[in-house]
C-alpha cells in the first residue's frame, strides 16, 4: 500500500478494522486504487457504510482486478470458467480482471452540463465528474455512474433479476440492496428506518422532516440529482443511488428521494441514467 499516516485506514482492508468501530464512529479510509480518501461510518443498522459518494474515475486504460476491486464472480471447476462471466473479464484463476470497453470514460463537466459523450445507453460503462466540485468530505458530490459502470460491466442490457456479484466498489465493499430479488432484504430501507427518515422499511413517504434529515449527519446522503443525456438534472433538489439488483432488461433498483417522497424496496429505473454510489462493507 502507499505510505499514509497511521490515522488512515485502507478501504481494501475493511475486514481487519470494521469490528473496531463504535456505533456512529466515522473514520477516513483510503482507496488504494487512486489514493482518494472517504469517510466511512458504522451506522445503526450495524453495517459499515461509505458516508461520502464514490469518486472513482475509469478510463479506457483502466484494468481492475479482484485484489483491489469488488470482483467476485465464482470459479466453476466443472466448466473451468467463471460463473456470470461478462464482457471484459479474464482471470488466471486466482485473480479476476475486468477491462472496461473501449468506449468507457469518466466525463468531466462544469455546472449542470453539457456532459459531452454521455449517450444514455446500457451498452457501455459511463461516469461523469463535476470538476468544479471541491473535496468537501461527507458532502462531496463524487461521480455519477450508469448502472453498467456501477456493476463493472460492459453491457448490462441483458441482465435480469439477479443480485450482481461485482461492482466498482473497493475490495471488501459492494453496492447496497434497495431490495433483493425475493423482496426480503431492504438494506437502504432498513438504514433509513433506523434513523426515522421513513416510517417503515419499505415506505414511499418520509417520516417527520425525513427529506431534510437524509442529508444530515450521520448519513450525509446528497441531493445531487442525476445525469441524463448531456445534462445534470435536479441538482440540490433530488438524490439517486444505485443498488445491486437488476429488475428486468435496462432497469435496476435504486434509492431515490425528492421533497414529495422516496423510491426504494423494488422500484427500478433506467440503468443508462447516471446515479451515485455509496458502498457498504461486505
Amino acid at each position: 500500500h502507499p505510505a499514509y499516516p497511521p490515522a488512515f485506514r485502507y478501504m481494501q482492508d475493511v475486514d481487519k478494522w470494521k469490528n473496531e468501530l463504535a456505533l456512529e464512529e466515522s473514520v477516513l479510509a483510503v482507496d488504494v486504487r487512486d489514493g482518494k480518501k472517504y469517510w466511512v461510518t458504522k451506522l445503526k443498522d450495524g453495517n459499515i457504510w461509505m458516508t461520502q459518494n464514490l469518486d472513482f474515475d475509469i478510463t479506457t486504460n483502466t484494468t481492475l482486478n479482484s485484489q483491489t476491486t469488488d470482483l467476485n464472480v465464482a470459479y466453476d471447476s466443472s466448466t473451468e470458467n467463471y460463473q456470470e462471466y461478462q464482457d471484459g473479464y479474464t482471470s488466471n484463476r486466482s485473480i479476476i480482471y475486468w477491462k472496461p470497453a473501449n468506449t468507457a470514460t469518466t466525463i468531466d463537466f462544469q455546472n449542470t452540463g453539457p456532459i459531452t459523450g454521455w449517450t444514455n445507453n446500457a451498452f457501455a460503462p459511463y461516469s461523469a465528474s463535476k470538476i468544479d466540485d471541491v473535496n468537501t468530505g461527507h458532502t462531496s458530490l463524487g461521480n455519477w455512474y450508469n448502472w453498467t459502470m456501477a456493476i463493472a460491466s460492459n453491457n448490462s442490457s441483458n441482465i435480469t433479476s439477479d443480485e450482481e456479484k461485482n461492482s466498482i466498489c473497493p475490495k471488501g465493499w459492494r453496492l447496497p440492496m434497495a431490495s433483493n430479488s425475493d423482496q426480503t432484504v431492504y438494506e437502504f430501507g432498513d438504514l433509513l428506518y433506523k434513523y426515522d427518515i421513513i416510517p417503515t422499511r419499505t415506505a414511499t413517504n418520509f417520516a417527520n422532516n425525513g427529506f431534510q434529515k437524509i442529508s444530515l449527519p450521520p448519513l450525509w446522503f446528497t441531493k445531487s440529482g442525476y445525469v441524463s443525456g448531456s445534462s445534470l438534472m435536479y441538482l440540490t433538489e433530488q438524490g439517486y443511488y444505485w443498488a445491486s439488483t437488476s429488475d428486468y432488461r435496462n432497469a435496476a433498483h435504486y434509492l431515490g428521494y425528492y421533497s414529495g417522497g422516496i423510491s426504494l424496496a423494488g422500484q427500478n429505473n433506467n440503468n443508462a441514467l447516471g446515479f451515485q454510489i455509496r458502498c457498504i462493507a461486505r
